[in-house]
């Protein structure tokens, strides 16, 4: 069957292979109690060195500005690199989390939105793309620290005790991603799938 032909049938198999699937949900309830408590203590912290200030001002000019620092990466595109690398981490990683939250719809609900053209352009050819990209930026963060010593960066600022999790931080992410396509790569191989060509990366990796 032709990948541009017939996609209304395209979809796959979530637990592949996956026996002890409540294993699954087990360890996403100790992951999001983890970083609820990680934000917890983030939280206490802002509290314990926060001051108060004053009339926030414009509201509409605040946000510009959200839209300006966080969506265009105003302030980091003045450095190239790192205005690609921060956009390519953080959109990269928003789209993962929205192709997870397409799984977790079409399995856990039920509601079978993870096929069709929406499966193969989405799910299959986006976010194999924002999987690369991510990979990307995160090999270049870790070049620019721990390669180049960028001096700003951690763990290459002077005075500044250096943060081991700075480096855990971007390391498990790209092991994470790593894993992700090699596993991809691994199901293409031992199952042919005519809609594989929609998933460049794990293709090449097959």
């Amino acid at each position: 069957m032709s990948a541009l032909t017939g996609a209304e049938g395209a979809t796959r198999i979530v637990y592949w292979h996956i026996s002890h699937v409540w294993l699954v949900y087990v360890l996403t309830v100790i992951s999001l109690g983890v970083f609820g408590y990680g934000i917890y203590r983030r939280i206490r912290l802002w509290w314990s060195l926060g001051q108060p200030t004053g009339a926030l001002g414009n509201t509409l000019a605040r946000f510009g500005k959200v839209w300006d620092e966080v969506v265009c990466h105003e302030r980091f595109f003045r450095d190239g690199i790192a205005g690609w690398m921060h956009a390519a981490i953080m959109w990269s990683t928003l789209l993962l989390l929205l192709g997870t939250t397409v799984v977790f719809i079409h399995v856990d609900f039920g509601i079978q939105i993870m096929q069709g053209w929406f499966y193969l352009i989405f799910q299959k050819f986006i976010l194999n793309l924002a999987g690369f990209f991510l990979a990307v930026g995160l090999a270049v963060a870790l070049l620019r620290r721990y390669v180049l010593r960028v001096p700003r960066l951690q763990p290459n600022r002077r005075g500044v005790a250096a943060d081991p999790s700075d480096a855990l931080s971007l390391i498990l992410p790209l092991l994470l991603i790593s894993q992700g396509f090699a596993l991809q790569a691994i199901r293409l191989a031992a199952k042919p799938d005519p809609y594989a060509l929609w998933s460049p990366v794990g293709y090449f990796l097959s």
